[in-house]
């Protein structure tokens, strides 16, 4: 039996535009972004088939690097924070 590729969960996404000021990280500012984004696009069908998809990113929270591990708590060692932050903490010291 050969593999077979079926298609599904078809749609059309739609950028929405990136602000000039420092709101780029701002989750809440770029929800409300594309809320109105899909409302605008709503307008023009028929109430239906306008969601708000968007990926994640994850990454270092002290360089940025990409998250590359299992753990929530190291990457890897990607900078020298993420090593401080994951040296075990020694009660009493």
């Amino acid at each position: 039996m050969a593999k077979k590729i079926g298609f599904n969960n078809y749609r059309v996404e739609a950028d929405v535009p990136k602000p000039w000021g420092g709101y780029k990280d701002d989750h809440k500012y770029m929800m409300r972004e594309a809320e109105e984004l899909r409302e605008q696009i709503k307008r023009h069908c028929d109430q239906e088939g306008a969601t708000i998809v968007f990926d994640d990113a994850h990454e270092c929270e002290y360089c940025g690097a990409h998250w590359s591990e299992d753990s929530d708590e190291f990457n890897g060692g990607c900078c020298d924070k993420d090593c401080e932050a994951a040296e075990p903490k020694i009660e009493g010291s």
